[in-house]
């Protein structure tokens, strides 16, 4: 019985994220988190089964020069020049595909990362025209269809 309030397609939002002390591998865990394959979006709040809280992020990434950061009075926070996403998403991309026993070559990594069998699944749950047209058969599932009956939802107060 919520009620939701959609917001308006089309409409744009901005976020920064801060990091410190992440290793290569780490920042294109979270960039490759981040930047989904074309044709994908991040969902977020109610209504995912309807397509609502479908968003396409754009990242522009700048790092800071630790050094001169703390060395200087005034030091820079960031550079202020986007920097290239895809070594870091490659060398994570690499580093999964190493510990699984593929050996790629770097250029195509990313591209296989996204077609390991888990990976696959979630690029399809993640494009939103993969719904289009069904949305009388997409729905939540009720509490009854999922086994539960009302006592494991509020449990009466001689149960507590």
């Amino acid at each position: 019985y919520t009620r939701i309030r959609p917001v308006k397609s089309n409409q744009k939002f901005a976020g920064v994220i801060h990091f410190e002390n992440l290793s290569t591998t780490e920042l294109g865990a979270l960039l490759t988190a981040l930047e989904l394959p074309d044709g994908c979006r991040h969902k977020l709040g109610m209504g995912k089964p309807l397509g609502l809280g479908s968003i396409n992020m754009q990242i522009i990434l700048e790092l800071s020069n630790r050094y001169k950061r703390y060395t200087q009075a005034l030091g820079e926070w960031n550079s202020g020049n986007p920097c290239d996403t895809k070594p870091y998403k490659q060398a994570f991309a690499n580093d999964v595909l190493k510990h699984s026993g593929n050996e790629i070559a770097a250029d195509q990594a990313i591209e296989f990362l996204w077609n390991l069998p888990r990976l696959k699944e979630l690029k399809i749950l993640l494009n939103p025209e993969n719904g289009k047209g069904k949305r009388d058969s997409i729905r939540y599932m009720t509490l009854e269809e999922r086994g539960y009956r009302e006592r494991h939802i509020l449990p009466q107060a001689s149960e507590v």
